[in-house]
């Protein structure tokens, strides 16, 4: 389980994970991303979704009360800051 750190704010820095499968459930409050090639994306509590394997994306923002499941294969895998997608 993940949760914010009330008054701490995302780094919107671009990164991948270098994983076979991730998917989070939003237990409580909203998280923001952004996907290379799909854009911002707003997650709400009892949203849940299916994250591409490598996909470059980063948090944008979240709100103070956020919690969140993530449940990842492998469960220890490298996250690698990445240059930002090209702006079509």
């Amino acid at each position: 389980m993940i949760r914010a750190i009330p008054g701490r704010h995302a780094e919107p820095k671009w990164h991948t994970h270098d994983l076979d499968f991730q998917m989070i459930y939003i237990l409580q409050g909203w998280v923001t991303f952004e996907y290379e090639g799909q854009g911002e994306v707003t997650f709400r509590s009892g949203s849940a979704a299916l994250q591409p394997p490598k996909i470059r994306h980063r948090e944008i923002r979240h709100s103070d009360d956020l919690e969140l499941i993530e449940i990842t294969s492998p469960a220890e895998f490298e996250t690698k800051n990445v240059d930002a997608p090209d702006q079509d």
